[in-house]
């Protein structure tokens, strides 16, 4: 395969002229209809279960043959014109991730980027067309994030997706600990598949990070966020890339280099994110001699240091044949998948030989997320942003945020949020089961939890809770703050409080969402919140949270702690010394 400098970019700025989606719609085409992405022979099948009542299953039927289940977005067609706002999924330096649902049926949902293009230049609203027209060249892969479509009206520019009910990896991630092997096994094989699919339709990701990998309520990873990514082969022709993005901590040594091939630096990302799942810590802050952890790395000086010596021999088998500085030599996604460690069936098992350190904020060094040349639609808007000019030196930038429409108020929540979804922050609790009502919109995660005191109560106490954990805070609504971490600018994270209606009784609801900057730094900022409101917590409603599918179902990190207090507790009291 030959390599070449062309500026593969070209192909997509020619489809881009030709893509009657970026103009606006005229009013005859303003109802136009998403088509459902499942076949329609997968539909007729489906109707016709429903017809005959399904017939006997056969129970030795394998889960890679059962008939695949629709995601929200995929059970009928949406209709754009009857879609409505419903809460802000995420910010970013341009715009907002929204969700939306139909009007008349709330089962049926997406995700929508909203772009403001006031302002902008050439070259980013150049990078924000190219990010959507690079998601739908990779739309036909379960664990690639589904392009829905696009529309442009005036200045705003929307990018409609399939709505990832399930949160983000990030979120299955424990400080400090990280998941189950055998879990971490799962999502693993699966970012590999999805992105075995982007490479093989000639594109290259660049951002691969758990930020960036959502999933459904049925834990199927999918790949997001494509705002870095770039054409890198076209026609069998590959070109070397030289633009340095990506996230620091998990970008490959040779992109701060420049001169790069595009297969190997998602694979070297790909490694950073095992290891994370793996022991819930970064490996490194970046990829150089300036990062300690990373030069003991290459100088085999590790098998002392955290996070290494925590993991066996296989993992750090796989890991070293990732973590290669030479990318000719680097393992490729086929090799990785003839790993020992990737083909054996680890199981679904709490990992008991494992230790649970203890919480210690100061343990491990946060790394400074910084973002290297880019413009990705879902990138925080105050994110440091590094950049070159023809000189090894990195500037820090910071690009303002684009102003959306007047009528959105503060954070770009909807003008009518209070009225349309929350009735003094009140909902019930049986509306989570389904989108049957807006607020069933709250996609699972574990940084949430109930209290036993009023919504005002929460809040205060939250803004009390905030000094002791350095962070500032702002109102946004009566049931809604801002927090900003005073040690890590680019650290910030909404918290809400929600009083849920539960068959007549009354529970309240504190959910902690990130806003912008590492997630594994905001799993600990929010653990040191839980303990500063430990007394509020009320002690008996995790099983009301998995229950009404707030939650994920209790990881191993949760159930060798409760066994470990369940063991102290039958231990009989220490005998007095004898005389």
């Amino acid at each position: 395969m030959t390599t070449t400098t062309t500026n593969m970019d070209t192909i997509y700025e020619e489809n881009m002229e030709n893509a009657s989606e970026f103009i606006p719609p005229p009013p005859q085409q303003q109802r136009k209809i998403l088509r459902a992405t499942h076949s329609q022979r997968q539909q007729s099948k489906n109707d016709e279960n429903v017809n005959t009542g399904g017939g006997r299953r056969n129970t030795n039927q394998t889960a890679a043959n059962a008939p695949k289940e629709l995601t929200l977005a995929e059970k009928v067609q949406i209709r754009v014109d009857r879609l409505e706002i419903v809460r802000v999924l995420g910010e970013g330096a341009f715009g907002e991730v929204l969700l939306v649902v139909d009007k008349e049926d709330h089962t049926v949902a997406a995700a929508m980027k909203r772009i403001c293009l006031r302002g902008l230049d050439g070259d980013t609203t150049k990078a924000v067309k190219k990010e959507a027209l690079l998601q739908r060249a990779v739309k036909n892969h379960q664990n690639v994030l589904k392009y829905l479509t696009m529309r442009a009206a005036g200045d705003i520019f929307e990018l409609y997706l399939e709505y990832a009910d399930g949160g983000e990896l990030f979120d299955q991630i424990e400080p400090d600990y990280g998941m189950e092997p055998a879990r971490a096994q799962f999502f693993f094989r699966q970012l590999l598949n999805g992105l075995h699919y982007i490479h093989s339709c000639g594109i290259v990701h660049r951002d691969i990070k758990p930020e960036n990998l959502l999933l459904t309520k049925n834990n199927v990873l999918k790949i997001s966020d494509f705002g870095m990514a770039t054409v890198y082969r076209h026609n069998g022709t590959q070109r070397l890339l030289e633009t340095r993005c990506g996230t620091m901590p998990y970008a490959a040594p040779e992109v701060l280099v420049g001169g790069y091939h595009g297969e190997p630096v998602d694979v070297w990302s790909c490694g950073v994110v095992l290891v994370t799942m793996l022991v819930g810590e970064l490996p490194w802050s970046a990829p150089n001699n300036e990062s300690p952890e990373y030069k003991a790395f290459m100088e085999n000086d590790t098998l002392q240091r955290r996070p290494w010596c925590r993991l066996d021999t296989i993992e750090l088998s796989l890991l070293s044949m990732i973590f290669t500085e030479n990318p000719t030599k680097r393992a490729n996604i086929s090799r990785i998948k003839k790993h020992p460690w990737y083909i054996s069936e680890l199981g679904y098992r709490a990992d008991w030989k494992r230790k649970i350190p203890e919480y210690e904020p100061e343990y491990v060094k946060p790394a400074k997320m910084q973002k290297l040349e880019g413009i990705p639609l879902s990138q925080p808007a105050h994110m440091r942003s590094m950049k070159d000019k023809d000189s090894v030196v990195l500037i820090n930038t910071k690009k303002p945020r684009q102003p959306l429409p007047p009528k959105r108020m503060s954070f770009s929540q909807p003008a009518n949020f209070d009225h349309m979804v929350l009735n003094k922050s009140q909902v019930s609790a049986s509306q989570f089961a389904t989108y049957a009502h807006p607020i069933a919109s709250l996609v699972r995660r574990m940084t949430r939890f109930c209290v036993t005191v009023t919504v005002e109560e929460a809040i205060a106490a939250i803004e009390k809770a905030c000094k002791d954990c350095n962070c500032e805070w702002k109102m946004a609504t009566s049931h809604q703050l801002q927090l900003n971490c005073l040690r890590n600018e680019d650290l910030s994270f909404i918290a809400t409080v929600y009083e849920m209606i539960d068959e007549g009784s009354q529970r309240v609801l504190v959910d902690f969402r990130l806003s912008k900057g590492d997630g594994i730094e905001f799993k600990r900022k929010f653990v040191e919140f839980k303990k500063a409101l430990g007394k509020l917590i009320c002690k008996h409603s995790s099983s009301w949270l998995e229950r009404n599918g707030l939650v994920c179902r209790k990881n191993a990190l949760e159930i060798v702690a409760e066994a470990n207090e369940k063991d102290k507790q039958r231990m009989p009291p220490p005998r007095a010394a004898e005389v």
